[in-house]
């Protein structure tokens, strides 16, 4: 339950008489009084971190451990049940009972709560390694050795076996470690390995079970029906190495004895895939050898150490091979060899094959995650989700002005104090301001209603400053509104105010994206409400209008620009509306213009997906490398203890070339035409120009916005897009949040507004008259 609605106390029935109303008022001040304390007695000093260290918990488990890329766990669910014992946990024992309680939903015992700090080294308590008979027919090894084990030597002393385990019809390998033993990473099995001891052991040709662990290339996006397929989650295979046995009797036996603390080698693999014996793990603990994990700090002296690979055989089925668990010894009584005596005895049995574990869809989202507004807990995992998911795949985490890293547990209280589903939405606005990325839309019913989904129909943009109506599609839809007005005030409020308002909740790449943006939502409103407008035209007089919004205006303001899409200016000059211009007349817009003297590619908007064909036809050349594609790779969770490099980001980069020509080569002068709208495909489009002809670029600042979007869906109906694939020029130069560089820089002014001119139009045409007759070719 949310502690907000605990700590309110059901009504209190009064009795009359004087003396049981003091005493009912005086039990009335004791609930509010306790309530009071209760939500408070917990600091944020400690509070805070507990539950920031419990969201990066909850995004390595959600990534990297393998029983959530193939099992349905409600994670979400379990986290979001163990929250309000986090958030109330007055002692470290009932934050680290919580946890625990919370890590059992994976039923894993190689992930767990343990202290903090290293354990010590025991190196020399015993010698590394030691030999010993049972009767006539079995031989014990034991292993162990320490980081000062002189390994040459051991590997010698158990080369030398080799007549004596020949004799033997049993061995047993015992692997066990005492407590706060550090073994040398895989130095057990690199002296099994050069000692030939696998040719006694081995029935023949031996492949040992290798490992998997989970791989993403980006950030698969929760709703697929909004966001492309370039982004996967899987498995990276290593597999198990492949030892030759040469025992063709089978009848040599071997038990390997391990416990938690256990190096696992692949003979003692090799030997329980083979059915040539046994492994017998010592403690439940045991089970949990074989995994790579990665160890987590927790804060207040604990630490969770997390699995992250998982055995499977040579046919991809996972592997249990822990034969048998037995408790650990006590006294004189050794209950391992005791077992592995005991089995060693009974005939031989082929060891049957085990079956991948199921992959099951996952649970049902709880129905409070369908609420506009969830409960706190729901609100907690919405936070977590949307920050691991940008920590580990958003493109472009290294153009931060602040550490991301930070923003986790200074939002904790922003989303716990959020009181209805507006806030809740600015809340997570607020926190996507921070990734400066004009790609992170925010889809969230609060938001909606904050500032409502309908425009008004008209193109308003900021022009030297001030907002300007640019383009009225329809005047009988904008009565008493004229291009060329400035729009000083919205609904009584100064539009400045306005503008600063609502420019904390856009996620933007730089200035001229976010007074973009801003501008647009300042305009909107719900659907069939009136803006009443306060505009200043020509005459500097102030007046009034009154304009209806509605959803339906979409369709009418999406052009940025009416007339012809194709048309020849004076001077063969030729000009391509590309905001509008389908791939369809690409063929016709190179046969119109075959003999231009130049072309004028107007890309302030958005294109539909016509630089595909374009490009190729402005360069001879093939094989032209067009941009740089860099995607986000995971395989670990970041900031692990003891790992050097353990915040290193890795990522795949390949280069993307221009597509092969279909259609004959234009030779001439090409421009491109940039403002603010001009973002995402429309900057991409210049990096093929670029690439190709070394088209120039006209006009002010884009939008530096570039690259393919994934989402992430949050509890209340909220989705967050976000760019998943970043993108460089061709020869490596950032785009993201600087946008194309203009190299010829020309805005429009307000006096050009007025008389209807297009002052970057005709600086490119200018400039392309002025150039000689024809480029040549490329």
């Amino acid at each position: 339950m949310d502690p907000a609605q605990e700590a309110s106390p059901p009504p209190v029935r009064v009795a009359r008489p004087r003396q049981r109303l003091l005493r009912g008022s005086l039990c009335l001040i004791a609930v509010l009084t306790a309530s009071r304390l209760w939500a408070q007695e917990i600091p944020d000093s400690i509070r805070l971190p507990r539950l920031a260290a419990v969201g990066r918990l909850y995004n390595a488990v959600r990534f990297f451990h393998p029983a959530l890329g193939q099992v349905g766990i409600d994670w979400d669910g379990a986290v979001a049940e163990v929250l309000p014992a986090i958030r109330t946990a007055e002692t470290v024992a009932e934050y680290r009972g919580a946890l625990e309680r919370l890590l059992t939903v994976l039923d894993d015992p190689a992930t767990r709560v343990v202290d903090a700090g290293e354990p010590l080294d025991t190196v020399g308590h015993e010698p590394p390694i030691t030999t010993r008979s049972i009767g006539d027919s079995v031989l014990v090894i034991r292993l162990l050795l320490g980081k000062a084990a002189d390994f040459v030597g051991v590997t010698g002393a158990l080369s030398a076996l080799d007549s004596t385990v020949a004799a033997v019809h049993a061995v047993i390998l015992d692997l066990r470690a005492p407590v706060g033993w550090i073994h040398p990473e895989e130095t057990t099995g690199y002296v099994l390995r050069e000692s030939g001891l696998a040719q006694r052991l081995l029935p023949g040709l031996v492949a040992a079970p290798g490992y998997r662990t989970r791989l993403h290339e980006g950030y698969q996006a929760d709703d697929a029906t909004t966001a492309s397929n370039l982004y996967h989650q899987g498995w990276q295979i290593t597999p198990g190495d492949v030892l030759n046995g040469q025992d063709s009797s089978r009848t040599r036996r071997t038990a390997v004895l391990v416990n938690e603390r256990s190096e696992l080698p692949s003979l003692a693999l090799a030997v329980a895939a083979s059915g040539a014996g046994f492994l017998i793990g010592e403690g439940a603990g045991s089970r949990a050898i074989g995994a790579e994990t990665a160890r987590l700090s927790l804060g207040e002296g604990l630490d969770v150490q997390l699995r992250l690979s998982e055995l499977i055989s040579a046919e991809g089925t996972t592997v249990n091979v822990i034969d048998t668990v037995v408790p650990a010894a006590t006294g004189d009584t050794d209950f391992a060899l005791a077992t592995a005596l005991t089995l060693l005895q009974r005939p031989h049995e082929a060891r049957r094959s085990r079956e991948a574990l199921p992959i099951t869809p996952s649970p049902a989202k709880d129905e409070a995650a369908s609420t506009s507004f969830p409960p706190t807990s729901l609100r907690l995992i919405a936070l977590y989700r949307l920050w691991g998911a940008i920590q580990y795949f958003h493109a472009y985490s290294d153009l931060y002005d602040a550490p991301w890293e930070d923003q986790l547990e200074r939002y904790i209280p922003r989303f716990e104090a959020a009181r209805d589903s507006i806030e809740y939405g600015v809340a997570v606005a607020e926190l996507m301001t921070h990734v400066h990325d004009s790609h992170g839309f925010v889809r969230a019913p609060g938001l909606r209603a904050l500032w409502g989904r309908a425009p008004l129909p008209l193109h308003v943009r900021f022009i030297e400053g001030r907002a300007i109506v640019t383009h009225i599609p329809s005047d009988s839809l904008a009565r008493g509104v004229r291009v060329g007005d400035e729009i000083l005030s919205v609904d009584g409020e100064p539009l400045r105010h306005r503008i600063t308002r609502i420019s904390r909740l856009i996620p933007s790449s730089n200035k001229a994206g976010l007074r973009r943006d801003a501008l647009d939502l300042a305009l909107r409103g719900s659907d069939s409400s009136y803006a009443n407008l306060r505009l200043r035209g020509a005459n500097g007089q102030p007046r009034a209008a009154r304009v209806e919004r509605r959803l339906g205006y979409w369709d009418l303001i999406r052009p940025q620009r009416t007339g012809p899409v194709l048309k020849l200016l004076p001077g063969r000059i030729g000009y391509a509306d590309l905001d509008r211009m389908p791939g369809a007349m690409v063929d016709s817009m190179f046969t119109i213009f075959h003999d231009a003297k130049g072309i004028i590619l107007d890309m302030r908007g958005y294109p539909l997906g016509t630089a595909w064909a374009i490009a190729p036809r402005l360069t001879e050349r093939r094989n032209v490398v067009a941009a740089q594609i860099h995607t986000r790779l995971a395989r670990r969770p970041e900031g692990a203890l003891g790992e050097v490099g353990g915040r290193e980001r890795l990522e795949s980069t390949t280069t993307q070339q221009l597509p092969e020509r279909a259609g004959g080569v234009y030779r001439g002068w090409t421009v491109m035409l940039i403002d603010e709208r001009t973002q995402s495909q429309a900057e991409h489009s210049g990096l093929f120009f670029e690439a190709a002809n070394h088209t120039e670029f006209i006009g002010s600042q884009t939008a530096g916005a570039n690259g393919d979007v994934t989402n992430v869906s949050l509890p209340g109906n909220i989705t967050v897009w976000f760019t998943g694939l970043g993108v460089r020029h061709a020869d490596g130069r950032q785009l993201q949040r600087i946008g194309l560089r203009p190299d010829i820089v020309v805005a429009p002014t307000i006096r050009g507004i007025r008389a209807g001119r297009d002052e970057v139009l005709e600086r490119a045409v200018t400039y392309l008259r002025a150039l000689p007759a024809r480029k040549g070719a490329r």
